[in-house]
């Protein structure tokens, strides 16, 4: 499952919660909230196939992990232009804790 590893982080250091699906999960939280594709390990290089795909089933945002995957500019560019942001995970969380999502230290 490419969304297990960030389900869990919510879930489990967060005041947020997910709706626990696979690959797009929408996570919860008190101000709004978000969908988010994590790319399968074959997805190790988020391209523009990539981000149609996560578009077509309805994320706002892809979420990778850094230490084995990365996005290319074109990826980037072309999420901008169809209104999907590519990030890694620390962006993410920076993202959920400026919308008021509290980490459980």
């Amino acid at each position: 499952m490419s969304t297990y590893w960030l389900r869990r982080k919510i879930e489990d250091e967060t005041n947020a919660k997910t709706d626990r699906k696979d690959p797009v999960i929408t996570i919860n939280y008190s101000g709004g909230s978000l969908s988010v594709y994590c790319p399968n390990p074959s997805e190790y290089a988020v391209d523009s196939d990539v981000v149609k795909k996560a578009a077509d089933l309805g994320a706002e945002i892809i979420a990778y992990a850094s230490t084995w995957c990365k996005a290319t500019y074109e990826a980037k560019q072309y999420g901008k232009s169809i209104g999907v942001d590519v990030m890694p995970y620390a962006g993410l969380f920076a993202l959920l804790k400026r919308r008021g999502v509290l980490f459980i230290e």
